[in-house]
């Protein structure tokens, strides 16, 4: 079985990794296992944030482009999907866990500030918030809600005027009928 875990490469003009079966200039970052999902930080380059099953379920991480500083950002339970904001000072993630006090929402959309280390819920609503991805000026959030169907999601960074950009049942009505064209 092959392994699972955090690999960095450069790649050349052409779109190769290089020479060696597919692997040339690639390194291992990690190898606690199942690591996954990793995102760059834009602004800096110098950090990545990933998805870890290190301490049994999954949480996410932070490390230097290098492997070093390995750091868990939260210890509230299950958390997947990181995103950083385009000035790389906000990390996104989806979580199950409340990771600010008050009652958890189900799984929500969570905003960290980095410099504070303090956590923001963005979602609150029933159904299943999933795969944020931030706005090029970092107001906002987009992401995918499911409770019957998955939908696109609008929220701003600080969690207010969440508003649906689109509608399964629409889409489905526009086809049905032609409108729209």
């Amino acid at each position: 079985m092959g392994q699972t875990g955090v690999f960095v490469g450069a790649i050349r003009a052409s779109g190769d990794l290089g020479s060696g079966c597919g692997r040339g200039n690639l390194h291992q970052m990690t190898s606690f296992g199942a690591d996954v999902s990793p995102v760059w930080n834009p602004r800096t380059g110098a950090q990545l944030a990933f998805v870890s099953g290190r301490t049994g379920e999954p949480q996410i991480y932070v490390m230097d482009q290098d492997g070093a500083n390995v750091q868990r950002i939260d210890d509230s339970g299950y958390a997947i999907s990181p995103s950083w904001s385009s000035n790389g000072g906000m990390l996104a993630s989806v979580g199950t866990a409340s990771m600010v006090p008050g009652d958890p929402g189900g799984q929500d959309i969570y905003v960290m500030d980095i410099a504070s280390k303090k956590w923001l819920q963005a979602t609150h609503e029933a159904g299943n918030n999933d795969f944020p991805s931030w706005s090029p000026d970092g107001r906002h959030i987009v992401f995918q809600r499911e409770i019957n169907r998955p939908h696109a999601n609008l929220v701003n960074a600080v969690g207010r005027d969440r508003a649906a950009i689109s509608s399964p049942s629409a889409a489905t009505t526009r086809c049905r009928t032609g409108a729209g064209k």
